[in-house]
């Protein structure tokens, strides 16, 4: 990590290490379909993990297709919104959290798919009126995707073993922590246009 530091402080080589850097592409212009079409792309091309953080409306349907990954090995992690997780608790190799130990919906999550594969690549989908995605193959913001849902992981564990603790510690559904540090605009934008 030094050497990259050291290289980016000089002007020319700076330069250039940032345009070989793999850049991130939006998704807007074909609509939902070209948004599930890549993510059904990443999801058959995974060779070691598929991980995903949405509601299970958004997952079901692509249940054939994960259940086709994971016959090859591949690890599958959900972490669902939604109440009734039923569906993807079929397949016993899937690895299946409720967001925040309950799957409570929160802001925008009604509407946003983020997926992981393979620590390679992720995309984030906005299923709203004007559906758009990201998604990209930068290391750096893969791991930060990843670690994102990496502590979605952590705290579904921390709720199934001490849910009342924290619930008496943080308030329900973490709520004191939402109200001292999560922006009250948050995930509004996109609620909103769920609703357009």
């Amino acid at each position: 990590m030094r050497v990259v530091w050291n290289q980016l402080q000089k002007p020319f080589e700076r330069r250039t290490i940032i345009a070989a850097l793999p850049r991130e592409k939006e998704l807007t212009e074909g609509g939902t379909a070209q948004i599930d079409s890549k993510i059904d792309e990443m999801i058959t091309g995974a060779q070691r993990h598929v991980w995903i953080k949405a509601p299970a409306e958004m997952i079901v349907p692509r249940l054939p297709m994960l259940t086709e990954t994971a016959n090859r090995g591949v690890q599958i992690i959900l972490i669902v919104f939604g109440e009734d997780e039923s569906a993807l608790r079929a397949d016993p190799r899937f690895t299946v959290f409720l967001h925040e130990g309950r799957g409570a919906h929160r802001g925008a999550s009604d509407v946003v798919f983020t997926m992981t594969v393979d620590s390679e690549s992720f995309i984030i989908a906005s299923y709203t009126a004007d559906a758009s995605a990201s998604f990209a193959n930068n290391p750096s913001l893969v791991y930060v995707v990843e670690t994102m849902i990496t502590h979605e992981v952590y705290l579904a564990e921390m709720y199934s073993k001490i849910g009342p603790t924290l619930d008496s510690l943080f308030g329900e559904h973490l709520s004191a922590l939402r109200e001292k540090y999560r922006p009250a605009d948050m995930g509004l934008r996109l609620a909103k246009k769920q609703t357009e």
